[in-house]
């Protein structure tokens, strides 16, 4: 979602909001996913390990090797999700704090920050 700022608003979607209402413009950051699935799905797959080796028939082995390196894909997807940081801007007013907008993009949300600072400063 886009950030429109003039001279004396803020519009993102169809919230209009005054740059004379805004006492401060915040970036967040959160992580949506968390590790614990990556982790427990790379301690079945440690502890699936040794079936290898134990299993008695060359068809126990291969299922054996198979879970392993399904556990260990898991683990290894979940633990990529888990790097995932989304960011947001949120426009603080006296009464209430309001989301703009969201993206995964930092660089994109620190600059509409600083677009909307720049508008703050020059109507003072």
């Amino acid at each position: 979602m886009a950030v429109f700022v003039d001279h004396e608003t803020v519009r993102f979607g169809s919230t209009l909001v005054k740059l004379t209402d805004i006492d401060r413009v915040e970036v967040r950051s959160r992580k949506p996913h968390s590790r614990a699935v990556s982790w427990v799905a790379f301690l079945l797959a440690i502890f699936m390990f040794p079936m290898i080796f134990v299993a008695t028939t060359s068809s126990d082995r291969f299922n054996a090797l198979i879970m392993v390196l399904v556990f260990s894909l898991v683990a290894w997807i979940w633990w990529q999700r888990a790097k995932i940081v989304e960011y947001s801007l949120y426009l603080i007013t006296g009464s209430s704090e309001t989301r703009a907008c969201g993206s995964r993009e930092h660089h994109d949300i620190v600059q509409m920050r600083e677009q909307i600072e720049q508008a703050m400063s020059s109507y003072t």
